[in-house]
C-alpha cells in the first residue's frame, strides 16, 4: 500500500477478489477518487509498453476524442499501459495524468489510468491527483510481494 496520498484523500473502500487474486483499494476527495488494483501475475505473459515509443502511450500527443486520434495500432497499448517497475518515472505519469475540459460540475483535477508491472504483481492505477502527487504516491509503494 502506498504510505503517501494526495492531501485529503480518504479510504474509502477496499475488497478482495480471491478468484482473480486481485485487491482493490479506493480513497477519495470529494468528487474526485482513487482506485488502485493489485493483481497477481506471470510477468513474461505481460507486454510491457516500451517507453522509447511515447506514442504509444503519452496522453499529451494526441486530442480527444482519443479513439478517433490515437492510431489503430497503438490502441491496446495506449488505453491500458503497463510500464516496468524500472521503466515508470514521474515523466511517465506527467503522459498519463493530464487535465481534461470535464463536464459541467466536474472538478478540474487532472485524471489518468496506467498499471505498474512489480515482480509478479501488477498495480493498477485510476483516478485524480498531480503527476507530483501520483508520482509521490507510486514512490511511497514498497516493492508489492505475493496476494496468496
Amino acid at each position: 500500500m502506498p504510505t503517501a496520498l494526495p492531501a485529503d484523500y480518504v479510504f474509502e473502500t477496499a475488497r478482495y477478489d480471491e478468484e482473480k487474486g486481485r485487491l482493490t483499494v479506493c480513497w477519495s476527495r470529494g468528487m474526485d477518487s482513487i482506485t488502485l488494483s493489485f493483481e497477481q501475475v506471470d510477468n513474461a505473459a505481460v507486454e510491457t509498453v516500451n517507453i522509447g515509443q511515447p506514442e504509444t502511450y503519452d496522453e499529451r500527443l494526441y486530442d480527444l476524442p482519443f479513439g478517433e486520434t490515437v492510431p489503430e495500432g497503438y490502441r491496446q497499448a495506449f488505453f491500458a499501459p503497463v510500464f516496468a517497475k524500472d521503466d515508470f518515472s514521474l515523466e511517465i505519469v506527467c503522459a498519463r495524468v493530464i487535465s481534461y475540459n470535464g463536464d459541467s460540475g466536474d472538478t478540474s483535477t487532472p485524471r489518468g489510468n496506467f498499471s505498474v508491472l512489480y515482480d509478479g504483481v501488477s498495480v493498477q492505477f485510476d483516478g485524480r491527483g498531480t503527476p507530483d502527487e501520483i508520482w509521490e504516491m507510486f514512490a511511497s509503494i514498497s516493492e508489492p510481494v505475493s496476494l496468496q
